[in-house]
């Protein structure tokens, strides 16, 4: 009997383990499969001109990727930001993009949000992880800290499975809130997630390289704390190339080693030290190359903190309720001072500050209200920052703060909750919520429009979402509702030069110059260099379009003084100085265009369209093939290239040229009819016959194939075959002279007099004033025929 139960406790043991095995990773598919459930609609959304144009569809380094572009990310910042390892994601789904479409194709936005919510998904599994560590390291020194006799009951300590169930709740909390929505729609976001991603991982192995268990064991114990530490050190490095705001996740670490693990700061500083001095290295370089420059109105010093606690106000507020939520909240720190809130809503972080000194016992609230403030710190105002013109507060700058409130959550669910169903079910109740919630948030990020319509109608006095919905709708034709928001935009922000640049733009397309160039000279006012060229560049291009040469270089030349490095600019001036005959300072600029992007399909166009008409062809093809594509502008550059070979006799490359726009274009009639001319010249005349044909099918009334293809037979000796082939051509344009002139010759040599006789009057019933006709008639009569 005592060894039959003996076996039946080993097989109870047994599946005990099994199971406590199986639930981490049942709850991790949990995890994913309720936060794709949520996010799943992103994956169809469009991208939206809200900096996803300047970070990725419209980024000169990732159109094409190229070894040298690829090498740039890395060298420089881009945008006054260094984030290499994020536009490296982005580099390589670009090239797989490219790999599939082309490199001419525009970039789909589906791999990217495929990207964006793949690594959201990889948070959330890490956030469970750290969750799952943090509680457990947690709980065991509670009850280890109260020893002996004294120490708490088994009950009163959260069981395995517990606080499996309750870091799985809290990195739902986290996963699914509606805050994290915009790093996660929003492509542009995705240096958030991708740096939150390094963050956890960061955590969570330096907690396991410096927990009280880490070196046991001996050596192997001491190399794996050791391994623990390289790792978090690696992803720290990895969070700061995805972006400098991982400067805080020392701090963090910090937080918990003091609050979870309870050692004291010495040793706290002297595990964090190389962290510190890397995070001061990159704060000091992301403020040298974003400095305050472009930042409208800098803050007192000392408002500064009056502003910081109104942001963490404005933050806790919609942690609690999370409605009405914006891309732009319209709170720049001037209206912060100008309306007095910062005079009183200070004091909700106050009064929950003095809460949690009265109630906090065992530091977890401490730990939760450190991690969320230090994990917004770079981004509260003490330092300025670019963002700071629209708004104090954005929910991106959230991301990686929400673990602190999803640790107390967790750990307020383990604490209470398991003993009570009902503790969990309203866990479940919220949770669910919180997803409706986050799924409604997410479709603002459709499109363009649907993301800056929700903007206007929370904020109506944000002037950049009135400034770029009237874009939107300017590109949709919508002109009169596009140069509302553009009046609206003044309105807010009187002399803003972007929206002085717009309503010019929309102006010139409606053929008011006058009103155009009113609105131009008005943005020259501005202070902001970026719209200064802007508008000397629109001046330029309208002066140029209306017959002012002259007056659209100067404006151009004002440009470049000011931006030297404005690509566009060098581009319609070489166009001008092209036309006006001005080669070779036309080719110094576009020249000194590809020096600066060298990938530019537009300035490779312009070159080999400039190159070819100097007759310098094998230079032409040379940068059209750098720059080639299938659009119809790129296509036509190269169509010139090709007629610049054919004008002068060379058909052999013409023949290759055309063969090239066939290969890109196989639809395209007129480049086959000239590739089968081509081919014809050269005596290849059996490959020419396909190509007349396949454009006589494609373009049924296309006249010069026709006369082509009968003029190949009456030059190969088959009569027959180009008296059928006119034939048919003058049945399908029964109106064309030079069809019906042909089929007489044709006939006549024939034979076939009558006939021949009756295509020359039909000819001449046309226009009565041809000659070949008349003089063919008169022949036959002379000849009696």
């Amino acid at each position: 009997m005592r060894g039959r139960g003996q076996g039946s406790t080993a097989s109870s043991h047994g599946a005990e383990s099994k199971k406590a095995q199986l639930l981490p990773a049942a709850l991790i598919l949990l995890i994913l499969a309720a936060t794709l459930a949520v996010f799943w609609p992103a994956l169809g959304h469009e991208f939206v001109a809200w900096d996803d144009d300047i970070n990725v569809y419209e980024n000169p380094l990732l159109h094409p990727v190229t070894g040298d572009s690829f090498r740039q990310l890395w060298r420089a910042p881009y945008l006054r930001l260094y984030i290499p390892l994020t536009y490296s994601v982005w580099a390589a789904v670009a090239a797989w993009c490219q790999n599939r479409a082309g490199i001419a194709a525009a970039l789909p936005p589906g791999p990217f949000h495929a990207v964006s919510v793949a690594v959201h998904l990889l948070n959330a599994a890490a956030a469970f992880f750290l969750l799952r560590r943090v509680l457990r390291l947690f709980f065991r020194g509670a009850e280890s800290s109260r020893g002996g006799a004294g120490a708490r009951s088994a009950d009163e300590t959260p069981p395995p499975a517990a606080l499996d169930g309750a870091a799985a709740a809290g990195a739902l909390f986290f996963s699914i809130h509606p805050i994290q929505v915009e790093p996660l729609a929003w492509v542009s976001g995705f240096r958030d997630a991708l740096s939150g991603l390094g963050a956890l991982v960061c955590l969570e192995r330096y907690l396991a390289a410096v927990s009280p268990t880490a070196g046991a064991g001996g050596g192997g114990g001491r190399w794996r704390s050791l391994l623990d530490y390289a790792i978090a050190t690696a992803a720290f490095g990895a969070a700061l190339l995805s972006k400098p705001s991982a400067i805080v996740i020392p701090f963090l670490a910090a937080i918990l080693d003091w609050g979870i693990l309870r050692r004291g700061w010495g040793r706290v500083i002297a595990s964090l030290g190389p962290w510190f001095i890397l995070a001061g290295v990159c704060a000091f370089m992301t403020q040298s190359s974003q400095g305050a420059t472009h930042i409208r109105a800098l803050v007192p010093l000392w408002a500064r903190p009056l502003i910081a606690l109104d942001s963490l106000a404005f933050y806790l507020s919609k942690l609690a309720l999370p409605l009405k939520m914006s891309p732009d909240y319209g709170r720049p720190p001037d209206l912060v001072m100008a309306k007095g809130w910062l005079y009183y809503t200070w004091l909700l972080p106050a009064a929950l500050t003095a809460a949690v000194y009265r109630f906090d016992r065992r530091r977890m609230l401490w730990v939760g209200a450190g991690l969320f403030v230090a994990g917004v710190l770079p981004v509260l105002g003490f330092v300025p920052f670019l963002h700071q013109d629209l708004s104090t507060v954005a929910d991106r700058y959230l991301y990686l703060s929400m673990f602190g409130p999803s640790l107390v959550w967790a750990w307020a669910l383990a604490r209470w909750a398991p003993a009570r169903r009902a503790g969990w079910l309203a866990a479940a109740l919220v949770l669910a919520l919180l997803s409706l919630r986050s799924r409604s948030q997410a479709m603002i990020w459709r499109n363009t429009g649907t993301l800056f319509g929700h903007i206007v109608a929370l904020n109506p006095d944000s002037g950049v979402a009135h400034a770029n919905l009237g874009n939107y709708l300017m590109r949709q034709g919508k002109l009169d509702e596009a140069k509302f928001h553009f009046q609206e935009t003044l309105r807010v922000r009187g002399g803003d030069g972007i929206a002085l640049n717009n309503l010019g733009n929309l102006s010139a397309l409606q053929g008011r110059w006058d009103d155009a160039i009113s609105y131009y000279r008005q943005a020259l006012k501005n202070k902001v260099p970026d719209n200064v060229v802007d508008a000397h560049m629109n001046l330029g291009n309208l002066l140029a379009h209306r017959g002012k040469p002259e007056e659209a270089l100067r404006h151009y030349q004002e440009a470049l003084k000011i931006q030297p490095h404005r690509v566009r600019v060098h581009l319609r001036l070489a166009q001008v100085l092209a036309q006006q005959g001005k080669s070779e300072e036309a080719l110094s600029h576009y020249r000194w265009a590809l020096e600066l992007r060298p990938h530019d399909p537009e300035a490779h166009q312009g070159m080999a369209m400039l190159l070819a008409s100097l007759d310098r062809l094998e230079e032409a093809r040379v940068h059209f093939a750098r720059g080639m594509g299938t659009s119809a502008e790129s296509l036509s550059v190269l169509g010139a290239i090709c007629d610049s070979m054919m004008v002068r006799d060379r058909w052999a490359p013409a023949a290759e040229c055309y063969a090239k726009i066939v290969q890109r274009a196989p639809q395209m009639a007129e480049a086959r009819n000239s590739l089968g001319y081509a081919l014809a010249r050269l005596g290849r005349r059996e490959e020419a016959l396909p190509q007349y044909r396949e454009a006589i099918r494609l373009n049924a009334g296309y006249k010069q194939a026709h006369l082509n293809l009968g003029a190949l037979f009456l030059e190969s000796g088959r009569l027959d075959e180009a008296i059928a082939a006119w034939s048919g051509a003058a049945q399908a344009i029964p109106d064309s002279l030079e069809i019906r002139h042909n089929l007489g010759i044709a006939l006549l040599q024939r034979g076939r007099h009558p006939q021949a006789r009756a295509q020359f009057e039909a000819a001449l019933k046309l226009d009565p004033n041809f000659q070949p006709s008349r003089r063919a008639l008169e022949e036959m009569r002379s000849k009696g025929l």
